[in-house]
């Protein structure tokens, strides 16, 4: 053979093995577009075709309470309860008998399964970044898994079986109330629908030796309730049970600003899943929202909240030391003068063990008592403003001007000055002046500050007196107007009130007008802020300014010199003349009574109080300050109540150039 003709075989096999190949790669693209036009859009028709659109609500969130510089307070915090549908593979065994398979059999994929879902929820590093917490999760998971197992394998053997097939399938919860974005992502990655292809799931040899799992996860969106320090805001702000705004602990009949319909959840939103005749979502159809949340902007600064709740527990403890035992309740308010919004309000109530029972009846509005004393500066400023009497007048304690009616005082003396009534807290100096203004200017007092009267807080579960005073003093017998009913209200008793109640009288004295407290600051809808306005009131002032001023001068006394004197060494720091000032109160009576540990008796119970204001020229802030103890002797407001007051107005008034 030639040279030339070697040369052209050669040629002519090159040409031929192009054209091979070339015929290789047409039939293979061929077989490719046949099977993505025909075979799968086939059964992707089929899909299509017998799928349907499954309707889901949306659920709403309840509405968001912030505090008055927007610090959340309670809040609907968006979780998932991940459910998932396990079918397990024991590892292959022989003789293979069909549907013979145990429970214990399914140990290894049970074992599989349980570590990659508690790998995936180790990603919320804040609740399983602990090595023991992560090792609690998955022994958790096994023994749902176990459980879900057991419960398949007995109905097995019930339906007449001897086991459960070797690929066993069962319904495990993984997870409730998930918050954290990446465990929820890891948790669905198992889900075999997104598995890679090439993944070792996939790979039957080695997945026969050692047992094998298939997941299906369901995610369900829900909201819990989230509370910023359900400890301190419990009683005001108020608790829902998880899940559909109904109120919370059965034992308490208050529940706060929770109770307010307009945090109720608005309208559901509606999406629509598309699922395929297996009923597999494969799609998400179209979604509506749910409505936003309202946000209620509160009155409440949670800085003096926790405040106040440090200084309740601390008058609390004070009575445990002197007493051996604790009060049977306490209450602290806090009150912004300027316009009558609560900034703190707290409560303290003991258990039968003597502890801070956290889900007691809320006092600042629950309990009720007889103020005492402190409701002495009230009238006696109405006294001097009619000009019925004058400041450095001496007061005789002897029994003319109280006829046949037996009034004593705990400090007595000859004679006070009516500025030295209020610092020494003459019972009797405190009748006579009072008397002067007849049944008339009596009664009007009473309806100055409206004791015994709901207050405008919202917050359900106020007590009010059935019986907390006469109707009116001027249609009384003489004998009550001038002996009885008369006396008693102008030094506390005969008068059944409640914290909250007695800290609005003193915010109108303090005006010298009607005044309201006030709890709800704004309500935000839909991006617009409506400020809620106070409850309007008559306007009129029933104390001139001078009279006004010139008692709250007089209760600097009450601090320095008088009754409040012991709570200085107490204090953070001293204070200057002028800067605080108050009025203490103990009131007492015999008779039936609730013991702290439950236990009734008959015995002695008093309540000691303390109002006060800062500063005294331009009150900015007022305090209420009570506690109530049974069984207990000497047992004062000046002792108890007001240094946890005093410190509290000095941390409110100190506190606003941080603001």
């Amino acid at each position: 053979m030639s040279e030339q003709q070697g040369f052209d075989g050669w040629e002519r096999v090159r040409v031929l093995s192009c054209f091979g190949v070339f015929a290789v790669g047409g039939c293979l693209a061929l077989y490719r577009l046949a099977d993505l036009q025909i075979v799968r859009s086939a059964a992707a028709l089929r899909r299509t075709v017998r799928s349907e659109v499954v309707q889901r609500e949306v659920s709403a969130p309840r509405g968001t309470i912030v505090d008055r510089s927007g610090v959340v307070l309670a809040e609907d915090r968006p979780v998932w309860e991940v459910r998932a549908g396990l079918v397990l593979t024991a590892p292959a065994r022989e003789p293979a008998a069909a549907d013979d398979w145990q429970p214990e059999d399914f140990e290894r994929p049970r074992n599989r399964v349980a570590s990659d879902v508690a790998l995936a929820l180790g990603r919320d590093r804040e609740t399983y970044g602990d090595p023991v917490a992560r090792d609690e999760l998955r022994e958790a998971l096994r023994t749902r898994i176990d459980r879900a197992l057991e419960r398949r394998w007995k109905k097995a053997r019930e339906a007449g079986r001897p086991g459960l097939p070797r690929s066993t399938r069962i319904d495990v919860l993984l997870a409730r109330g998930l918050d954290h974005a990446d465990a929820l992502d890891g948790l669905q990655a198992l889900d075999y629908r997104r598995a890679s292809k090439d993944s070792p799931e996939r790979d039957d040899d080695l997945l026969d030796e050692r047992g094998r799992y298939r997941v299906e996860c369901y995610s369900e969106r829900r909201y819990v309730r989230r509370y910023a320090a359900p400890e301190v805001t419990f009683g005001v702000v108020g608790t829902v049970r998880d899940g559909a705004g109904v109120v919370g602990d059965d034992r308490v009949p208050v529940s706060g600003l929770e109770r307010l319909k307009v945090l109720l959840p608005g309208n559901e939103g509606v999406e629509g899943l598309r699922v395929d005749a297996g009923r597999r979502t494969y799609w998400t159809a179209a979604r509506s929202e749910p409505a936003a949340p309202v946000q209620l902007r509160s009155t409440l600064d949670l800085a003096l909240m926790r405040a106040a709740d440090a200084e309740i527990d601390s008058a609390a403890e004070k009575v445990r030391r002197a007493y051996q035992s604790p009060p049977e309740w306490g209450a602290l308010m806090l009150i912004d003068v300027a316009d009558g919004a609560v900034r703190a309000a707290v409560s303290w109530t003991s258990d039968k063990q003597g502890e801070r029972d956290p889900f007691g009846a809320f006092a600042p509005t629950q309990r009720l008592f007889e103020p005492g004393s402190v409701v002495k500066p009230l009238h006696v400023a109405m006294v001097i403003d009619r000009g019925l009497a004058r400041w450095d007048e001496v007061i005789p304690t002897g029994d003319d001007g109280i006829p046949r009616r037996a009034i004593k005082d705990d400090h007595p003396r000859p004679s006070f000055s009516v500025r030295e009534v209020l610092s020494r807290s003459s019972n009797i100096g405190a009748v006579k002046l009072g008397l002067r203004m007849g049944p008339e200017g009596i009664e009007q007092y009473l309806r100055n500050y409206r004791f015994g009267e709901r207050t405008a807080l919202l917050l359900p579960g106020e007590s009010v007196s059935g019986t907390p005073r006469p109707a009116d003093i001027t249609t009384l017998s003489a004998n009550e107007q001038q002996i009885y009913a008369g006396p008693s209200v102008l030094f506390g008793y005969q008068l059944h009130v409640t914290t909250a109640q007695v800290a609005r009288a003193f915010l109108s004295f303090l005006s010298g007008r009607p005044r309201e407290l006030r709890l709800v600051d704004a309500i935000e809808v839909d991006g617009q802020t409506h400020v809620q306005p106070g409850p309007e009131l008559d306007a009129t002032p029933f104390l001139g300014e001078k009279a006004a001023i010139e008692t709250r001068r007089a209760l600097v006394d009450v601090v320095h010199e008088g009754t409040a004197r012991h709570a200085l060494p107490e204090l953070p720091r001293a204070i200057q003349r002028g800067e605080v000032a108050g009025k203490t109160g103990t009131s007492e009576y015999t008779g039936e009574a609730f013991r702290w540990d439950g236990s009734k008796v008959h015995g002695n119970v008093r309540t000691a109080l303390f109002a006060g204001f800062a500063p005294v020229d331009a009150p900015r802030y007022l305090v209420v300050c009570v506690l109530q103890k049974v069984g207990a002797a000497k047992f004062y407001g000046g002792t108890y109540a007001a240094p946890a007051a005093i410190r509290l107005l000095l941390r409110a008034v100190d506190g606003e150039g941080d603001r």
